[in-house]
């Protein structure tokens, strides 16, 4: 759940002209002593950190000014999150259903009549064009979407600026290279071949790979990195 959510924070963050308002309620079903009020409290303190500190890492990745999982989706840990008992009052199939679940949807339906009044009413075709709005811009966010986290999506980037650094010592050597073998054959020296490129750039070449090896085996991110470490490779 915590890979959801900070995918849909992060998309939330990038879709603003989709002027969406979302909220969200949470519901942990089968909780052994709904009564636990302990227990609960700091569940509820546990998830609240949970979901601001994934805030802050979307928007981090997004360069949003968003503190906390509430400035995105509305939220209160008070209200939003309910604990629902078992179904059954004893092992099915003879056992009779339980009160105390009818009165937690019952509480639950209540919640959620109480957000409805404060939200902007739709007529069908408003909310028929929402959802045709909303759908384009998950298909144009196809980039954030293509990740487990933004863990994951801050991981690429990462890999990303590495290759920028890897293909450009390359690519520099190569033209300093072109540049004296140029001067070469102006020269008059027509004994310039593929040898020379490939010895020239050997040096360079295998620092380059010394790099990568290193960089994919160490990192701290390394079993992240692994599942892109072929293409990479090859890209180089």
């Amino acid at each position: 759940m915590q890979d959801i959510f900070q995918i849909v924070v992060q998309a939330f963050m990038r879709m603003k002209k989709v002027r969406l308002n979302p909220s969200c309620v949470f519901v942990h079903q089968n909780v052994t002593d709904v009564a636990a009020g302990d227990k609960n409290m700091e569940g509820r303190r546990r998830l609240q950190e949970k979901l601001d500190e994934m805030a802050k890492l979307a928007a981090k990745e997004e360069v949003c000014e968003a503190e906390s999982f509430s400035d995105v989706i509305a939220f209160d840990v008070q209200e939003d999150v309910r604990y629902f008992a078992q179904l059954w009052e004893g092992s099915p199939p003879m056992a009779p259903p339980n009160p105390s679940y009818s009165e937690c949807v019952q509480e639950l339906k209540n919640t959620i009549l109480k957000k409805a009044p404060t939200s902007h009413t739709l007529t069908l075709s408003e909310f028929s064009t929402r959802l045709k709005d909303l759908w384009s811009a998950l298909l144009y966010e196809n980039f954030v979407f293509s990740f487990r986290n933004t863990l994951e999506i801050a991981t690429y980037r990462k890999l990303e600026a590495e290759f920028s650094k890897w293909t450009w010592t390359l690519r520099s050597v190569m033209l300093s290279i072109e540049d004296k073998l140029l001067y070469r054959i102006e020269n008059g020296d027509l004994h310039v071949g593929e040898n020379d490129l490939i010895e020239n750039m050997k040096k360079t070449r295998e620092e380059v790979t010394k790099s990568m090896i290193q960089f994919f085996e160490e990192d701290r991110d390394k079993d992240t990195l692994i599942q892109w470490k072929s293409r990479f490779t090859s890209k180089i």
